[in-house]
């Protein structure tokens, strides 16, 4: 019980109040006594009472008049009416006036008691309620990701703020509406197969994405995931749904896509590749145009062994070396042949390679780029200087 809790007890009876404000003293309640329905009102003006007992005849008003007046201003107050005599008028009466229950005098303080605890364990519980459902509103319509409630024929009966505006409708506008009708047809199979095999079955679905239509017509992407609503009886009445928006992770994508394109074809123009080598585990990483300049079937699996296995067999100490010495931090940029298709193939090879604290070389990011034009036209330049010189 929290120990807060207060009664007021509204009766010309000294003896009653006596004997109330006793029992109630001993279970921890904050109790007060006004003699008069007026002194009632001034002690309310001035603070809040969980409880208030009323009798229902006051030098100067009737109790059920005090009990509209109370009931009126603090609705959430548990009023119990206190009377000489059962009537059915006055219980009738009091109960229309908001009356939590009536006791009977002379009465017996077990059952005040009991009644009173149990009137005050249900104000909790209905405070709590309050609590509750003003946080979640407050989660509700805070979010910044849509929130919708619909039917189990997918008519939409309930959305946030969020919702609404990721969309451009309105609470009415959309209660006039089902999922399906914000669903382009190419994702209706999707949805009811997401639905059927999954919110049916475990009560939930995976996120994945969908597209909606947007009031202007446009459509939106956006992720979803739903969640099966039950009653109390355990039949299924609706799902909740949370969307996002994701229309700025697609555009990034999308960039992405561009930027890759651009670099891949920047390398393939460029006759460029290029490579990772995680040191540690020995695996090494190509970008497709690596493969095409090695002569590699594209997504093959790479280690710094098979790599020197392409290289030109007269050149593969000289790489081993300068590889081994780059581990030592010296730099590495060297050029060097490879056989692809029976025919010798010039690159050029840099590399930065990574070491941890220790010293231990543990990554290496680097290039590689086809020089053999490049190389034919230096032995062409050789030649003629060659013959200039004879001549």
């Amino acid at each position: 019980m929290n120990q807060k809790e207060s009664i007021l007890i509204v009766d010309d009876d000294e003896s009653t109040c006596r004997s109330l404000r006793l029992i109630f003293g001993k279970k921890g309640y904050e109790t007060e006594i006004a003699g008069t329905a007026q002194e009632a009102l001034e002690k309310i003006k001035k603070r809040s009472f969980n409880v208030t007992l009323i009798d229902i005849r006051l030098p100067d008003m009737e109790g059920t008049v005090l009990l509209g007046k109370l009931k009126k201003v603090h609705p959430e107050m548990v009023c119990i009416v206190i009377t000489g005599y059962a009537s059915i008028e006055n219980t009738i009466m009091a109960i229309k006036l908001g009356s939590n229950g009536y006791f009977v005098k002379p009465l017996v303080m077990e059952e005040v008691t009991y009644r009173l605890e149990d009137a005050l364990d249900k104000q909790r519980l209905e405070r709590k309620l309050k609590e509750s459902e003003k946080k979640y509103r407050t989660l509700y319509e805070s979010s910044k990701d849509g929130i919708v409630f619909s039917d189990m024929e997918g008519n939409l009966l309930d959305a946030n703020q969020a919702f609404l505006d990721m969309l451009g409708y309105k609470i009415e506008e959309i209660r006039r509406l089902s999922y399906y009708d914000l669903t382009p047809k190419k994702w209706h199979k999707i949805t009811t197969d997401l639905i059927k095999d999954q919110t049916m079955v475990r009560g939930y679905s995976k996120e994945y994405e969908k597209e909606y239509i947007k009031k202007d017509g446009t459509t939106l992407p956006i992720t979803i995931r739903s969640w099966l609503v039950k009653d109390n009886q355990q039949k299924p009445v609706g799902t909740w749904a949370i969307v996002r928006d994701i229309t700025e992770r697609k555009q990034a994508e999308e960039k992405l896509l561009k930027k890759q394109y651009y670099l891949t074809k920047a390398q393939e123009m460029g006759l460029i590749g290029t490579w990772e080598l995680d040191i540690q585990k020995n695996i090494l990483i190509w970008t497709d145009e690596n493969y095409k300049i090695f002569g590699v079937p594209l997504g093959t699996e790479m280690n710094y062994e098979l790599f020197l296995n392409c290289i030109h067999p007269d050149d593969r100490d000289y790489v081993n070396e300068k590889w081994s010495a780059g581990l030592n931090h010296e730099p590495y940029d060297i050029e060097h042949r490879l056989i692809v298709n029976d025919k010798v193939k010039w690159v050029r090879e840099k590399a930065d390679i990574e070491f941890d604290k220790e010293g231990t070389p543990i990554m290496a990011i680097g290039f590689t780029q086809d020089i053999t034009e490049r190389k034919k036209a230096e032995e062409q330049i050789k030649d003629s200087e060659k013959r200039l010189k004879i001549l």
